[in-house]
């Protein structure tokens, strides 16, 4: 049974049960005393025993995130990614807040502040991370949260999926300035993703070793989603390849944050708007559909191994089901 009094400016719980021993803490308000007291009883309800946590009291979320980072992060293929992430939320105030104080409406406020800086999908993937954390505490680590505050809060809603493919005529003039961009790697670059809808970072992965001229194939030992992917090659894609210079290990040795900058000022250039270099891979995904080739087929190509997923990538133009169906027999 709690008992909650006034002590000066603080309000002190005791949580008490026969044979047990009793659990005493102060918080500022009234209602977080009450909500903390039933937690207690709840834990004493359903294991029968005073759970202790002195770790939350001492541990702040900012130490959870670097013992994630160093543990979990550091295994990862895109480990990176986290370190990024950690970097805003232990710079926060919810990073300085100790885990008996971590609450739902402290999530919430670092949610709301969040999206005055970036987009919805960023702080998705921030908050992701972080319940991942906290659960990763829960059952690993020992730390007795009674339940994850993230769970409690509404993720923001993600804006619709992307369904831009450049026309024919901004193809034309993007090749046309990639002929003239000072690496002469970058046109390959961009014919490669439209022939074989590879992510930039498996086409500046790709080693020479894993081609295959006989059989018109290149393996990708490691791939976005974890799983080596054998991908068919076209005839342009096969000589695109063969018709580059072997000097490295890889078919297209150039840095990431150097292709990024080309295909920006690529854009620019050929006054191309709002076309990622991602949505290349839309764009071929959507061919390969409209060449007539089946789901199976497709998801081979790409190594989608939902097909949920591959149907994001494919957005088939109403000009091309509209000729289609003016091709049917009467």
């Amino acid at each position: 049974m709690a008992s909650i009094r006034k002590r000066g400016t603080a309000w002190e719980v005791q949580v008490r049960r026969r044979g047990l021993s009793s659990v005493t803490k102060s918080f500022q308000s009234r209602k977080t005393a009450e909500i903390w007291a039933r937690q207690i009883e709840q834990e004493i309800e359903r294991t029968g025993v005073v759970v202790d946590r002195e770790p939350l009291r001492s541990t702040v979320l900012r130490d959870l995130c670097e013992r994630y980072e160093r543990e979990v992060s550091s295994k990862k293929r895109a480990g990176d990614r986290d370190v990024y992430f950690f970097r805003n939320i232990v710079r926060s105030p919810l990073g300085r807040l100790t885990l008996d104080n971590l609450r739902p409406e402290n999530v919430a406020a670092y949610r709301d502040l969040r999206l005055k800086a970036v987009g919805p999908a960023t702080v998705c993937r921030e908050l992701a991370l972080l319940r991942h954390v906290l659960e990763i505490s829960r059952k690993e680590w020992g730390y007795p949260f009674t339940s994850n505050p993230v769970k409690d809060i509404r993720f923001p809603r993600l804006p619709p999926h992307r369904t831009r493919r450049p026309t024919s005529e901004e193809l034309g003039r993007i090749l046309d300035v990639a002929k003239t961009y000072p690496n002469p790697l970058v046109t390959p670059l961009i014919v490669l993703a439209l022939e074989t809808g590879m992510r930039r970072g498996e086409l500046l992965a790709a080693r020479w070793d894993g081609l295959s001229t006989q059989d018109a194939t290149l393996h990708l030992p490691i791939t976005k989603n974890g799983f080596p992917r054998l991908v068919p090659l076209s005839p342009v894609a096969l000589a695109t390849i063969s018709a580059l210079h072997q000097s490295d290990d890889r078919i297209l040795p150039i840095s990431d944050n150097a292709a990024r900058l080309a295909w920006g000022r690529i854009l620019k250039r050929a006054g191309v708007k709002d076309l990622h270099f991602h949505d290349l891979r839309h764009e071929a995904i959507s061919r390969f559909f409209e060449l007539g080739l089946s789901i199976t087929e497709v998801a081979t190509i790409s190594g989608h191994r939902d097909f949920r997923m591959l149907f994001r990538y494919t957005h088939p133009r109403a000009s091309e089901i509209a000729r289609k169906l003016a091709a049917r027999p009467h």
